[in-house]
């Protein structure tokens, strides 16, 4: 009797973390995307007021990937100029979380756009 043994296929799928919308923030089913697709749109390219947020070293002091920041970042920007703000009953509301990073705003008396 001959035998022989081979390694099984393994599929190696690196795991998509979920991004997850703060309370009250569209799904990401209603905007049409995908975890998978908000971590495969990679970093933004800074431009204007924009760099000058990017590179502010005063954002805190607690870090986490900075992968699963921009998969929150780039879930934002999806939003479009939606109007947000922190209700006058809250001291802050949590934007989005993916992984160990949480994206929260803090309100300072005024609202803007995501």
């Amino acid at each position: 009797m001959l035998v022989s043994a081979a390694p099984a296929a393994v599929e190696v799928r690196a795991e998509v973390l979920e991004v997850i919308p703060g309370p009250g923030l569209p799904s990401l089913e209603s905007l049409g995307i995908t975890s998978e697709y908000l971590f495969s749109l990679g970093a933004p390219e800074p431009s204007g007021d924009e760099m000058s947020i990017l590179t502010d070293s005063t954002c805190g002091t607690n870090y986490g990937s900075v992968n699963n920041a921009i998969a929150c970042y780039n879930y934002l920007k999806n939003l479009g100029k939606q109007n947000c703000g922190v209700p006058d009953s809250q001291r802050s509301i949590i934007m989005c979380t993916a992984g160990d990073i949480r994206i929260e705003g803090f309100g300072i008396g005024a609202s803007s756009w995501w």
